[in-house]
């Protein structure tokens, strides 16, 4: 094998996205049995006019992917409540332990 194709092998597979790292919609880093996805922000940082919930406006205009914020909004309302934040958090924190 010349250094041409090494080269080119090589490139290949630096470019090719790793499955437990693509990036999905759902902002998750985990095979999809255990999640392991979660933020670092806090519920009083995203819910910037502190009506005690995350509405998609407030998801938007922080770093809280979209994935993530649906599968924090457990009900399907569109909005996300502090408890559901808070069940999300534990949830998936534990699932990386």
């Amino acid at each position: 094998m010349n250094i041409s194709k090494i080269i080119m092998v090589g490139a290949a597979l630096c470019l090719t996205p790793l499955p437990a790292f693509a990036d999905d919609d759902a902002g998750s880093a985990g095979d999809g049995d255990r999640p392991i996805t979660y933020t670092m922000l806090t519920f009083e940082e995203v819910d910037r006019n502190r009506d005690g919930a995350i509405n998609q406006t407030e998801q938007r205009d922080s770093t809280l992917s979209p994935g993530v914020f649906v599968k924090m909004d457990r009900n399907a309302d569109k909005v996300v409540s502090e408890a559901e934040f808070d069940a999300f958090q534990a949830t998936t924190l534990v699932a990386m332990k």
